[in-house]
Formats: C-alpha cells, structure tokens, sequence
C-alpha cells in the first residue's frame, strides 16, 4: 500500500471531519484519482480506506471514514460495517437498524473530534 495515497486520503477526510460534512465516494475517489468504475480500483479504494481506519482506530478510536458515505444510499458501504466488526464496536449479528444507529453515532465523534481539536 502507498502511504502517500493513505496520507492523502486521510488529510482530505480529516478536512471533512473538521467542517462537520460528509463526502460521497465518487467524489472522494475523484480527488485521490480512483475510478470508481473499475471494480480493481473500487479494490484498491477499500484498501486505502481501511488503512486510513487502521490509523484512525489507532490514534483516536473512531472511524474515520465514517464521513464517506455511498451517494445513493447517504450512509457508509458495507466495508465500513465489516471493519466496524472486525474494530469489535459492532456486532456481526447487528440488523439494518443497529447499523445505521452504529454509523449516525460514529459520525457525531468524529465530527466532534476533528471540529474541537485542531491539532488532530
């Protein structure tokens, strides 16, 4: 995995995070040069992101990617569910519900996180 790329990524979320938006993956995509039309960068997209979680797990304990949401559906890929298992904040039998209350909650501490600390 390049670190630049996980760097760059991880810089345009926190910029995100700290105006209290979201981004759709398209547009996310567009600015660290991912076509999202080839299912191998889709791919390597999800790689990216979940370093970028790996780190931010690490260092503050939330998932950053939170604000990256599927256009279509205005809520994170199932990407961010699996690793949200995997981070054991979520449980792997967690219905439809459970999730989105899962994703709402992850956003508002990140949010948080990024608009009160500018040394983050």
């Amino acid at each position: 995995m390049d670190s630049k790329i996980v760097d760059l990524t991880y810089k345009l979320l926190v910029g995100i995070a700290k105006s209290g938006d979201l981004i759709n993956y398209g547009e996310l995509y567009s600015q660290i040069d991912v076509d999202p039309r080839d299912p191998r960068q889709r791919h390597y997209a999800s790689e990216i992101l979940e370093s970028v979680n790996n780190i931010s797990m690490k260092e503050h304990s939330v998932m950053i990617t939170a604000v990256a949401i599927d256009k279509e559906k205005n809520i994170s890929g199932g990407g961010f569910f699996t690793l949200a298992i995997e981070f054991d904040k979520l449980s792997s039998d967690s219905d439809e519900l459970e999730r989105l209350s899962f994703w709402s909650n992850e956003v508002k501490k990140v949010h948080e996180l990024y608009k009160e600390n500018d040394e983050v």
